[in-house]
């Protein structure tokens, strides 16, 4: 745990966990390993702890990693999350979302409709996962059109 102390989103409340299995605890340790020495990783572990305090729940997830040529090699790939089938704290909204965590520790979070047309999406201002996580919950709306952002 004293390799917790230095990070700036893993700490012992978003990682302690107990294990009743010697082979899930491993692999456990084995993700800390990887989540604590890779930015975006450690900030895609701390947004989903984050969802789970604010009850962001969902149906659908997707996990994977996305670059862009030239730059395609496994150290310039960022994480991309697509969410499907949402409620916030027991509320149905109908919008899905998607975040990308970059390797500098930004992110880009945007919203699209249940059912998008090809490429639609209204992108949230923020970059720092608290922040979209405070912009998530002040959004007083359940309806993709009704969110308040321009559609790129």
């Amino acid at each position: 745990m004293g390799v917790l102390t230095q990070l700036k989103f893993i700490n012992k409340e978003n990682s302690l966990k107990t294990f009743s299995d010697i082979s899930n605890a491993l692999d456990y340790m084995k993700y800390l390993s990887k989540v604590t020495s890779d930015l975006k990783y450690a900030s895609y572990h701390y947004f989903l702890h984050r969802l789970k305090e604010i009850e962001f729940n969902y149906t659908h997830f997707s996990f994977g990693l996305v670059g862009s040529y030239p730059n395609y090699s496994e150290d310039n790939l960022s994480i991309r999350c697509d969410f499907g089938g949402l409620s916030i704290m027991n509320k149905k909204v109908r919008y899905n979302c998607l975040i990308i965590f970059n390797n500098d520790g930004s992110c880009k979070f945007s919203f699209y409709p249940e059912e998008p047309a090809w490429n639609e999406e209204k992108i949230c201002p923020k970059r720092d996962v608290d922040k979209i996580i405070e912009y998530i919950l002040n959004l007083k709306v359940d309806n993709y059109d009704d969110i308040p952002l321009i559609e790129s």
